[in-house]
């Protein structure tokens, strides 16, 4: 399989980390956690976005009645996307509070709520996490959107604000 490192593009596939072959389906990941990591795919193609870890994207599968209305349309009703790219560098979103049922990123011990938008739940963070709005397509999870928010930091200050 041919790799490239390309942002999310709308109408892309989703695949897991660990099977770059295999689009991701609801049924793939696990009901409230942990999260899983996955790459976009361009869906003509079949290309996965997988030459670096800056284009992979946290996924958690939550039962849509418990998210607020506002993540709810974002979700394509079943699993939340949310990003796992790096602001500062060297920071992914790639870990899960099993406790909290939260996404955490480690290097400055951030919390980001899945069931309200990715808004921020514990730590020095101030933003929600942007996410990656996705929809079902023949039962396969796919981009519907850009993110909903600016993706890193683009200034010093953007990174003392972000995470």
């Amino acid at each position: 399989m041919t790799r490239k490192r390309v942002d999310p593009k709308v109408g892309d596939q989703l695949v897991l980390v660990e099977k770059t072959d295999h689009v991701t389906k609801p049924e793939d990941l696990p009901v409230e956690g942990p999260r899983q990591m996955a790459y976009p795919m361009d869906s003509r193609d079949k290309i996965a976005r997988d030459e670096s870890y800056f284009n992979q994207e946290a996924l958690v599968r939550l039962d849509p009645t418990q998210l607020s209305e506002e993540s709810r349309s974002l979700c394509g009703g079943r699993g939340r996307g949310v990003l796992g790219r790096l602001h500062p560098p060297g920071c992914p979103m790639s870990m899960w509070k099993a406790d909290t049922k939260n996404l955490f990123r480690s290097c400055r011990g951030s919390q980001f709520d899945p069931w309200d938008r990715a808004k921020v739940a514990d730590g020095p963070a101030h933003l929600a996490a942007p996410m990656l709005p996705r929809k079902l397509v023949d039962r396969v999870l796919v981009v519907a959107a850009e993110f909903t928010g600016r993706v890193g930091p683009t200034s010093p200050q953007d990174d003392r604000n972000r995470c």
